[in-house]
């Protein structure tokens, strides 16, 4: 910092800020306006010839800057006062008195703004999609999330770029319109397009956000690791491959199961059904009826069987006839139809061929 007075050439001079009376007192030759939100004039050694429109010198330091309207003293012809980048800005005509009642219509009052003469500055209200912090400071009157909108938007819409209301990030959408971003991916409104291979917008945790997906996916062919799509996760009877996906070769791959594939839940089968450890064509809940092909059966076909069925009598105490289950000694029974032997006496079956004693 230099000091507050120097000796040239036998004279003693000024240091930069210092007040001063003319530019001979200062060791920069510039002794210019310092005019401050006081009103009070006074001139200090300045490092520039500072006097154009709007501009002064700092005291203290000597640099010149703009003025701004909290600064204006009267170098701007009424109404227009100084704008803050050194010029004078008629935009900034209209006064008001901290109410936006003071001011025109399509303008209202900026507090922020003080002038020397204690009055504010009426401004235009912004036009939708423009940043705000109060709803008279736009045109609409609706200032949501920081920007001008073109309605007051009810929850849980808030405000886009655009100026309109649209869904915030990680809520569902049918449509890119609805989204404050305009991009709906995944089923929800996302950051970003999030089209990249094993990248979704709908993981749970991170809704709106695109992140990498572990498990099956329709944008891999194979297996999708941490967002890295692989030739398949590893394999066999166990563990199963997740819904969506299914095991070929030893290595789970995006598809379904025709009728009749091996399978260990629903959503592996085309027919969204997998019973018996194989799709099926049907729910094939019956007794003695299998889709594995058991007791004769036709895999992936719900189909009847014969021979022993734990839902016949826990297949222990009869056996299927083609779908029929039949009850071996000792079974309960009401009559001979229900017996291998053909024989029902005293509600049990008979082990012995006879006459049904059934009443």
């Amino acid at each position: 910092m230099l000091p507050r007075l120097y000796l040239l050439f036998g004279t003693c001079l000024l240091g930069l800020g210092q007040p001063c009376a003319g530019d001979a007192q200062c060791v920069s030759g510039e002794c210019e306006n310092a005019a401050g939100a006081t009103g009070v004039d006074f001139r200090v050694c300045c490092q520039t010839d500072c006097d154009g429109v709007c501009q002064n010198c700092v005291a203290g330091s000597g640099a010149c800057q703009p003025l701004t309207r909290v600064e204006d003293t009267g170098m701007c012809v009424d109404p227009a006062w100084c704008d803050g980048a050194g010029a004078c800005n008629a935009k900034l005509a209209a006064r008001c008195k901290g109410s936006d009642a003071d001011c025109p219509d399509g303008y209202y009052c900026d507090v922020s703004i003080l002038g020397v003469d204690g009055t504010n500055a009426c401004l235009p209200a912004a036009a939708d999609g423009s940043a705000c912090n109060t709803d008279p400071q736009c045109a609409s009157d609706n200032c949501r999330a920081g920007r001008c909108c073109d309605a007051s938007c009810a929850d849980p819409f808030t405000c886009d770029a655009r100026g309109e209301c649209g869904l915030p990030n990680g809520l569902p959408c049918a449509s890119d319109g609805a989204c404050v971003g305009g991009l709906c991916v995944d089923g929800v409104c996302c950051a970003t397009t999030c089209d990249g291979t094993c990248m979704a917008c709908d993981t749970q945790g991170q809704l709106g956000m695109c992140a990498p997906v572990t498990g099956a996916d329709e944008s891999c062919a194979g297996y999708c690791s941490g967002g890295t799509c692989t030739d398949g996760l590893p394999c066999g009877q166990s563990p199963p491959c997740p819904d969506g996906s299914v095991c070929q070769d030893g290595v789970c791959v995006m598809g379904e199961l025709p009728n009749g594939g091996m399978c260990v839940t629903d959503g592996q089968c085309t027919s969204g059904q997998c019973v018996d450890g194989v799709c099926c064509n049907a729910a094939c809940d019956a007794t003695c009826y299998a889709c594995n092909g058991a007791g004769g059966g036709v895999i992936g076909m719900c189909s009847p069987i014969s021979g022993q069925d734990n839902d016949c009598f826990g297949g222990t105490m009869g056996s299927c006839q083609n779908g029929t289950c039949l009850g071996g000694p000792g079974a309960p029974c009401t009559s001979g139809g229900q017996c291998m032997s053909g024989v029902c006496s005293g509600n049990l079956c008979s082990g012995a061929q006879g006459h049904d004693a059934s009443p």
